[in-house]
């Protein structure tokens, strides 16, 4: 479907581990974790990403994922930076069978393994969105499973809404994160200036 997931990665024989994926979670996530008494090396790995958004790794065991220390990383003999970047090629491989369900004006990507929202990972993937949509689009990222997009209109923004709260999203505390997003001129994400409180509706 996508350009994107048709180019065959380079050779590699840097150490692989096909349960290894990336998690998102929300900026407090951690401080969460610290109150109901976390150690530090308890914690996970965990960088900001974008907005009030954690990047994270886990190891997906199909009944459970446990997110990854940086104790278990040195156990998989795993640099942070290879770590990453293991993440993103395991994650890139599950996303080729993402599918985009269309409402009118809205769009909703899902995706296996709870990927979906980790699609942010991949600004090239939503150039091509974008392109299929004919414009710029702001982004819901309401949970691992599933995000929202819609053309940066207003009439879409107020569906965009509209969808969010028949979802079961009728506050920005039930979606991951609380910012929508869209893509700036270096190809990367910013909060938008839209925000979902300030949509009419």
């Amino acid at each position: 479907m996508f350009s994107f997931f048709k180019k065959k990665p380079d050779a590699d024989t840097r150490k692989s581990d096909p349960r290894v994926f990336p998690r998102l979670r929300e900026a407090e996530y951690i401080a969460r974790l610290k109150a109901a008494g976390y150690r530090s090396e308890q914690l996970p790995l965990a960088e900001p990403l974008v907005g009030d958004i954690l990047l994270l790794f886990g190891i997906d065991e199909e009944t459970t994922f446990q997110l990854i220390t940086p104790s278990d990383a040195t156990s998989l003999g795993l640099s942070l930076d290879a770590l990453r970047e293991l993440a993103m090629a395991n994650c890139a491989a599950v996303l080729g069978k993402m599918v985009v369900h269309t409402n009118a004006a809205v769009h909703r990507l899902t995706a296996p393994n709870a990927t979906a929202g980790c699609s942010i990972l991949f600004p090239k993937i939503w150039k091509e969105l974008e392109a299929d949509v004919g414009g710029p689009v702001i982004v819901a990222i309401a949970s691992q499973d599933e995000v929202f997009y819609v053309q940066d209109r207003p009439d879409a923004l107020a569906a965009l809404k509209h969808t969010l709260i028949q979802e079961g999203y009728d506050s920005t505390e039930n979606m991951l994160s609380a910012f929508l997003y869209q893509l700036d001129g270096d190809g990367w994400w910013r909060a938008s200036n839209v925000q979902l409180d300030s949509i009419p509706g």
